[in-house]
């Protein structure tokens, strides 16, 4: 069907006896676009920033932000490595290349995904510096002693261009939109994917560093006339100490990289260990499926708290999934559970995702049980991804020393949230002169905002939608897809548009599967439910692809051609009759 006359979906039912022959073999897998970072490319995954932040010499003093807020320094080492922040990366969507045995697609096969390469930028400030403790009395830099203030730097210890990676413009890449669809993977599994053209609101799931800022030091030294007994205190001119750093939070244009996706069934997740059972055997089997991705859905991942463990996602979604197999009805994680992703321990991680020490990425997929999701809830499939330590806005630096000298906690000297002059000064320009003296800075007080005001990640999304209004319908594939079409054997497809049922009613399920285990007639549903969308029922309407659903045919019975399906590959007869397990 080139383009159908039902309505756009957010409700439905879907019903279809099938067999799965596997005569061909899928194609490859299409990957989403995660491969090695460079400038060219086009992966979507911040850049492996220990590969492209090459600096020769002085290594132990590298001013570097990379894609996740963070500086790299110490010889090639992340610091700290389980308070570092991350970008939480969308899952990449089962697209219908990826190794799928395909029974129906249907929806905008060209829907616009947006994503944002990642690039290097050189923000405008003064070059970072490495320092040369002499580690002996009085100063402690190789610098002039006197008249103070002591040079900041020494442009032949070596100098380091402040870089950090910021998104460019979104590049829409509709060549990885797949349509909806219901497969069998190359595992055997039943695989049901929706893909709506729907985008949620993110906040908190990342953040780039947008603008740095100088932080300029004073010294003030006590200075005697000639002849004189009496001196003052005189105040040098600024001197650069540090930086300050402004974030933008990009979730947005990195989790909105995809419309929203639920995917339903497929391979048990690690330690999700129930699944529909594989329908790989030969046999028949008859699927009942129903949802309602009409409601809202909201998220928010809260911070973990300092040596305690990682809280539970909270989690409200209105948005529900019911599935019978072969007339057994499943729920729970059964029905929608985790999923592999790159983290380092389900799948391998990803170049530039980033690592702690034992190996694992910022990210990883949620378990249902501490989602506390009713038994037919169903969330969209980047729901279900949880920072490995932290939130992102965690580790973030508001302000930095390149001496290194800050310390958060220090509140002695000064009022808590305003720059503490000591430390901060007096490792860099040490004076002679005992006494009251003090350096000042420029600002006064951190003046951008504080990281740890910053969101946690939040997710809110509503009117989920699947675009099926004159898009194809295929079945099993529709013509840009015909690669998928291995064999899968097929039989009395009934749709309805807007409209569900609970399969856990067995009375329900009896109007599509009868006690003898073999398909009840069409009728009985139509009593019920009214007739389906779709309904192809007879070997000689699914060989010439004659759709006597309410999109194909009036209640006059006269064909309506836009809502007939065109043949496009061989349709074989078989014998016998579906029934469950022969």
């Amino acid at each position: 069907m080139q383009a159908a006359p039902i309505p756009n979906m957010n409700k439905g039912i879907i019903s279809v006896w099938f067999r799965d022959a596997r005569k061909n073999e899928p194609p490859p897998p299409q990957e989403w676009p995660s491969g090695e970072w460079g400038p060219d490319t086009e992966s979507m995954v911040p850049p492996d920033v220990l590969k492209v932040a090459h600096q020769p010499a002085f290594k132990q003093n590298i001013f570097f932000w990379n894609a996740y807020g963070q500086y790299v320094t110490g010889g090639g080492v992340t610091l700290p490595v389980f308070e570092s922040p991350a970008v939480m990366i969308p899952s990449p969507p089962p697209l219908v290349t990826n190794g799928m045995h395909m029974m129906l697609t249907l929806g905008d096969a060209a829907q616009s995904y947006n994503y944002c390469p990642w690039i290097v930028t050189f923000p405008s400030v003064i070059e970072a510096v490495q320092y040369i403790p002499m580690g002996v009395t009085g100063p402690q830099w190789s610098v002039p002693a006197w008249p103070p203030p002591y040079a900041p730097w020494q442009k032949e210890l070596g100098t380091f261009k402040v870089t950090t990676f910021v998104l460019s413009a979104p590049e829409p890449k509709p060549k990885l939109v797949p349509q909806s669809f219901i497969g069998v993977d190359k595992d055997g599994y039943l695989t049901i994917c929706l893909q709506t053209n729907t985008k949620a609101k993110y906040t908190g799931y990342a953040f780039q560093l947008d603008k740095v800022t100088e932080i300029r030091a004073t010294q003030s030294y006590y200075y005697v006339p000639p002849g004189s007994i009496i001196g003052s205190w005189v105040k040098m001119a600024g001197y650069w100490d540090g930086y300050e750093f402004y974030y933008k939070d990009v979730s947005d244009e990195v989790m909105g990289a995809q419309p929203e996706t639920f995917v339903i069934g497929g391979p048990p997740g690690a330690f999700d260990f129930l699944t529909i059972p594989v329908v790989s055997d030969g046999a028949w089997h008859h699927l009942l499926f129903s949802f309602d991705i009409s409601g809202a859905v909201q998220l928010t991942l809260p911070s973990t708290p300092p040596g305690g463990s990682r809280p539970p996602p909270i989690v409200e979604t209105e948005c529900k999934a019911w599935l019978a197999l072969d007339d057994v009805n499943y729920k729970g994680a059964a029905l929608q559970h985790r999923f592999p992703m790159h983290d380092g321990f389900q799948l391998p991680l990803l170049p530039g995702m980033g690592t702690d020490i034992t190996g694992f990425g910022p990210v990883t997929s949620s378990v249902r049980s501490i989602m506390n999701l009713e038994d037919n809830a169903i969330l969209p499939r980047n729901c279900w991804i949880i920072s490995v330590r932290n939130s992102p806005k965690e580790g973030l630096k508001r302000f930095f020393s390149t001496a290194g000298t800050w310390n958060e906690e220090s509140t002695e000297f000064i009022n808590k949230g305003d720059y503490n002059f000591f430390v901060w000064t007096a490792n860099i320009w040490p004076l002679y002169h005992a006494g009251d003296w003090k350096g000042e800075l420029q600002p006064p007080r951190p003046s951008n905002p504080d990281p740890k005001t910053f969101p946690v990640p939040t997710y809110q999304c509503n009117g989920f939608s699947i675009p099926v209004a004159a898009h194809p319908i295929g079945i099993p594939a529709s013509t840009s897809h015909l690669e998928n079409n291995t064999g899968i054997q097929m039989a009395e497809l009934q749709i309805w548009a807007g409209v569900t049922l609970d399969t856990s009613d067995t009375q329900l399920r009896r109007l599509f599967i009868d006690e003898n285990k073999k398909p009840a007639p069409p009728s009985k549903a139509e009593k019920v439910l009214g007739r389906p969308d779709i309904l192809l029922h007879g070997n000689n309407n699914w060989q010439e692809g004659k759709n006597t659903g309410t999109s194909g045919m009036s209640v006059t019975g006269d064909l309506l051609t836009a809502g007939q399906f065109t043949p496009v590959a061989g349709i074989e007869k078989f014998k016998p009759e579906p029934e469950l397990g022969k």
